[in-house]
């Protein structure tokens, strides 16, 4: 009786095994997939604070977004990830930040944005279908 049971139990290691280390496999990616979107939120908020310390400075469009890529190691972005825009003085409206000479065209005291956008890719394609931007923006007054 003790052989008909040892027998009967032979796969059922090879089966726990099986469910516990695709579980742990599992919770490992997701924590790996979690880490890596954390980094590129932080690194699009460097990015976009650098670039509002660029145009509070009042450096202009090219700089801004020379700086704001130049930050942003750990993800390749473009000038098309990026948005400057300045406040028009007593509304609450945002057009596009524009140069005069080798300066934006912002007064001081008006408020700058910089918008930085950047998609993230997943690597281990547990998400396929559901694309996740990391976006952030940062609003500073023109010195």
């Amino acid at each position: 009786m003790c052989d008909n049971r040892r027998i009967n139990r032979k796969g059922t290691a090879l089966i726990e095994f099986v469910f516990a280390a695709s579980l742990l496999c599992t919770v490992v990616f997701g924590i790996i997939e979690i880490g890596l979107f954390v980094n590129d939120c932080s690194c699009v908020h460097m990015a976009s604070c650098e670039g509002a310390k660029a145009a509070a400075s009042g450096e202009s469009t090219s700089q801004i977004t020379t700086r704001v890529i130049s930050c942003a190691v750990s993800g390749s972005l473009s000038s098309s990830n990026i948005t400057l825009q300045k406040q028009v003085a007593g509304t609450s409206n945002w057009v596009a930040l524009g140069n005069v000479g080798t300066q934006n065209d912002a007064n001081s005291g008006d408020l700058v944005k910089v918008i930085v956008q950047r998609q993230h890719t997943w690597i281990t394609k547990f998400f396929p279908s559901f694309p996740v931007n990391a976006s952030d923006y940062m609003v500073m007054r023109r010195q």
